[in-house]
């Protein structure tokens, strides 16, 4: 996947059963929160997926205020079966309010509570994934979004999965 300048390295896990649909969804969750991500200023130098074994329900981390993002993709009972798009979305947005605000406390919430808004405010507006690969179609609220924002649609890294 193409390096945006806002989201730099990307990967998912190869090694998974049906890791097609991994690299569909990391690309649907990217193309959801550019928007997002153009007009609150926020990059993240490595998004990947993740499946952490024995672990409490982990559904991200975000290390070094967004120097590397790690989402769950999968089940926690069962790594065949994928979690609600929404879900992921969701925790993205979460893990980059992480980019500003450590603890979970007031700040954080404003924050996020903040960018759940505007991905919400997307989605009434009509946003769909499309707007977020192909470039002219973005728009946040009434204020047009840079096409470079939007994406080219282009997979340029066809066939380079980076791994955990």
């Amino acid at each position: 996947m193409a390096n945006d300048g806002l989201i730099g390295k990307r990967g998912y896990l190869v090694d998974f059963p049906h890791s097609h649909e991994a690299k569909r969804m990391l690309k649907y969750v990217t193309a959801f929160v550019k928007p997002i991500m153009v007009a609150r200023k926020l990059k993240v130098k490595e998004l990947f997926e993740f499946y952490p074994e024995g672990d409490d329900g982990v559904l991200g981390e975000n290390y070094d205020r967004g120097r590397k993002i790690h989402l769950r993709f999968r089940s926690r009972r069962d790594p065949e079966r994928f979690l609600p798009i929404g879900e992921v979305i969701t925790t993205m947005l979460h893990e980059l309010t992480h980019n500003h605000f450590d603890p979970h406390d007031e700040k954080f919430y404003e924050l996020y509570n903040e960018l759940r808004g505007m991905h919400d405010g997307l989605i009434e507006a009509g946003f769909t994934v499309g707007d977020g690969l192909w470039p002219g179609h973005c728009k946040l609220g009434v204020r047009r979004i840079p096409e470079k924002a939007c994406g080219t649609g282009r997979d340029e890294d066809r066939g380079r999965r980076e791994t955990r």
